[in-house]
């Protein structure tokens, strides 16, 4: 029996995915999500640690065609590759706010380039003008929603992933049909890819803003 989990790979032999969340219903709310506080329209860019790893540019992906689909007034600037390094991901959206000085926002993709992003636009001083949006953790980010540098970020609760793992792992040897709607034992019933019944969706995004960022 063999489960991916976090990050697939789709072309091995691998029996199930465990995804944190469905990629296209996070890829889409992140730049939905932008837009609106863009207003629809202009200038946008995007950081991301890196162009090989399959569930950021899954999202990523899904985040572009979104775009191209649904607001033709934003305009793609460029994206950025951070290589999962902070300091270097404020290091590039400086050279990328310098070099588009129009730019209304960043879709952020890792839990690296949000922050790092977010302490380019402080120190900038465009808390406000230049809208972030991305996936990282509660704990870092607070400061920055506190302060105004961003509005929401998106996240899922990484013991929640490991926890339907181990219990799907053990489902599946127990002779479990994994299917939607099936109970796991110590987790409840869980949801299946509608595009792909060998994925199980662990649950919807949480978006974080001001408002439950302490709960």
């Amino acid at each position: 029996k063999v489960l991916t989990w976090d990050s697939d790979a789709s072309e091995s032999a691998r029996d199930y995915f465990v995804n944190q969340v469905d990629e296209k219903t996070l890829g889409e709310a992140l730049i939905d999500d932008l837009a609106a506080q863009m207003g629809g329209e202009g200038e946008w860019a995007i950081a991301i640690a890196s162009l090989d790893a399959a569930n950021l540019n899954t999202w990523r992906r899904f985040s572009e065609a979104r775009a191209a689909e649904k607001y033709p007034k934003l305009k793609l600037v460029a994206t950025e590759v951070t290589k999962e390094d902070e300091n270097f991901a404020r290091q590039k959206v400086e050279t990328l706010m310098n070099a588009y000085p129009n730019l209304k926002g960043i879709i952020a993709f890792d839990s690296n380039s949000v922050p790092g992003a977010c302490e380019a636009v402080k120190r900038a001083g465009k808390g406000g003008q230049v809208a972030i949006v991305g996936n990282s953790t509660p704990a870092k980010m607070r400061p920055y929603v506190k302060e105004g540098v961003l509005v929401s970020f998106y996240l899922w609760d990484p013991r929640q992933l490991g926890s339907l793992a181990v219990a799907l792992a053990n489902a599946m040897l127990d002779g479990v049909e994994i299917k939607d709607g099936a109970l796991i034992p110590g987790f409840g019933p869980i949801r299946v890819s509608a595009s792909d019944p060998r994925v199980v969706i662990m649950a919807d995004p949480i978006r974080f803003t001001k408002e439950n960022i302490d709960t």
